[in-house]
């Protein structure tokens, strides 16, 4: 479940970039 944890702000920085971009 840790890299779970991890994962999430890595997927948040994502998609806002994406947003972002788009």
């Amino acid at each position: 479940m840790l890299y779970f944890i991890s994962f999430r702000p890595l997927l948040i920085l994502f998609s806002q970039d994406l947003s972002r971009t788009g």
